[in-house]
């Protein structure tokens, strides 16, 4: 009979993997997030979904509630990881929950970057009658994790390697995410052979991100080389990265720290006797993944995949936008975004939109000129205006996909979120990825202009929504 197992950041880059994986072995799952949406956009199946916060003692005491064993994923994310502060307090909270439960083992993956160990060997010491494992993760390579979108950025875009200097060079120790996955399991499997203890995960290669895209450049059947410029400093590397259009969120990889500099915690392959994938077998499994289009999570929860699925770049560095929380149902809202374009215009300062058009034009491209093929109902791969709608969620949310000539790839969003019977919140976001340092400087250069525009936009559905609700 399958066991009970509460997982904390579910709907993040390992807990989506991980839920899957226990669904299959018969495990009964419960899945915990601050956000509800979140965790319903999964889509899972026979999976209970409860709201709880680790750093609300309360909500942790009923979440864990009946649990058997409970994984702590959210201290390794995709963007960064967690301060330790934050981790601290999530130990005493679990700590203070684990003796009001019954439950027996408790899972604990944090970043290898966090390298005291004094907290967590006081954190095993302490509590009560549960077991608890303390995991160090290394740089997770698998299909679109992290690591795995800056190899491939940078494989593509060889003149960024020459700005990265020593950071080409910094050893790191990856390890595949199957391998991570297997872990995960014969941990919770073996609570007596791995319980109480903390151990390293990391894969059984030293490497460094020069000979990762050296690798991934291989299995492509690229040629590739790098001119190294040593002396820039690491201030410079990350405001080059910004400028280069890497996401900021990337940058927090680099200088990865090997497995040796994080105390004399094993490495738990010795333990498993786990055979574990060099960073090559662990890139060709990504790539075939991605050449099925296997993709249960991304590194950027919540990221709007490339038009076509272009897999050259897959990672928005750029994003601008505005929130507002009103009063009008959500359904009035709905109308006004889906009755957006066309002969109804761009509801605020509609002559901008023009002239952008009318640029576009001169330049070649499409413009504004398309319209759209209906007043009111919408369907993905419609055009509208100088936009083609690439994802439409019904009273939720509206993605569109710009088709003007850009030294880039955009998309402007719409998401609505109900708050309650009587209240509601619209968004209006922009994302932009640029194709080279001019795309970057068209960004910075229209900011202040699309922060106004989306402001008034956000805005203006509001008022004609609530007009028309009166």
């Amino acid at each position: 009979m399958g066991k009970k197992i509460l997982v904390f950041g579910a709907t993040k880059y390992v807990g989506r993997h991980l839920v899957l994986r226990l669904q299959a072995l018969g495990h009964r799952v419960r899945a915990a997030d601050p956000c509800l949406e979140t965790m319903e956009a999964c889509s899972w199946c026979d999976v209970e979904l409860v709201i709880a916060d680790a750093l609300d003692p309360s909500s942790l005491v009923e979440a864990m509630e009946g649990m058997d064993v409970v994984y702590y994923l959210t201290a390794v994310s995709g963007v960064g990881h967690a301060p330790d502060h934050q981790i601290r307090q999530v130990e005493q909270n679990f700590r203070a929950a684990a003796a009001k439960t019954r439950v027996r083992h408790i899972i604990f993956l944090q970043p290898l970057s966090r390298v005291g160990q004094e907290d967590s060997v006081n954190f095993l010491e302490s509590l009560g009658d549960a077991t608890m494992t303390d995991l160090r993760v290394g740089p997770i390579l698998g299909a679109e994790s992290l690591l795995f979108e800056i190899v491939r950025i940078l494989a593509h875009r060889h003149d960024y390697l020459s700005f990265l200097g020593r950071s080409l060079y910094s050893a790191m120790r990856p390890i595949a995410l199957h391998d991570l996955m297997e872990c995960l399991l014969r941990v919770m499997e073996n609570p007596d052979l791995f319980g109480g203890k903390s151990f390293l995960v990391v894969g059984p290669e030293n490497t460094s991100l020069e000979s990762l895209v050296r690798s991934f450049t291989t299995l492509k059947g690229w040629c590739w080389q790098s001119k190294l410029i040593p002396v820039l400093t690491e201030e410079f590397l990350t405001q080059w990265l910004m400028a280069v259009a890497i996401p900021i969120e990337m940058i927090a990889l680099m200088g990865y720290p090997v497995g040796e500099t994080a105390g004399q915690a094993p490495f738990i392959h010795h333990l498993t006797a786990l055979p574990l994938a060099n960073c090559i077998d662990a890139m060709e499994i990504a790539l075939m993944q991605e050449r099925n289009r296997f993709s249960l999570a991304h590194w950027v929860e919540g990221i709007i995949p490339f038009h076509g699925y272009q897999v050259n770049s897959r990672a928005f560095s750029k994003r601008l936008g505005y929130t507002k929380e009103t009063d009008v149902p959500i359904e009035n809202l709905w109308t006004q975004v889906t009755s957006i374009g066309g002969g109804c215009g761009w509801y605020y300062q509609n002559w901008l939109w023009q002239l952008r058009g009318l640029m576009d034009l001169a330049a070649g491209g499409v413009g504004m000129t398309r319209g759209r093929p209906h007043p009111q109902d919408i369907r993905m791969g419609d055009t509208l205006d100088c936009y083609r709608v690439y994802a439409v969620e019904p009273g939720r949310r509206l993605t569109l996909a710009v088709e003007m000539r850009l030294p880039g790839m955009g998309f402007l969003e719409f998401e609505l979120t109900p708050l309650g019977e009587q209240r509601s919140r619209i968004s209006a976001v922009g994302y932009f990825q640029p194709s080279n340092i001019l795309g970057t400087l068209y960004w910075n250069a229209l900011v202040p202009i699309h922060d106004a525009v989306f402001k008034g936009l956000t805005h203006s559905i509001v008022e004609r929504a609530r007009v028309k609700n009166s």
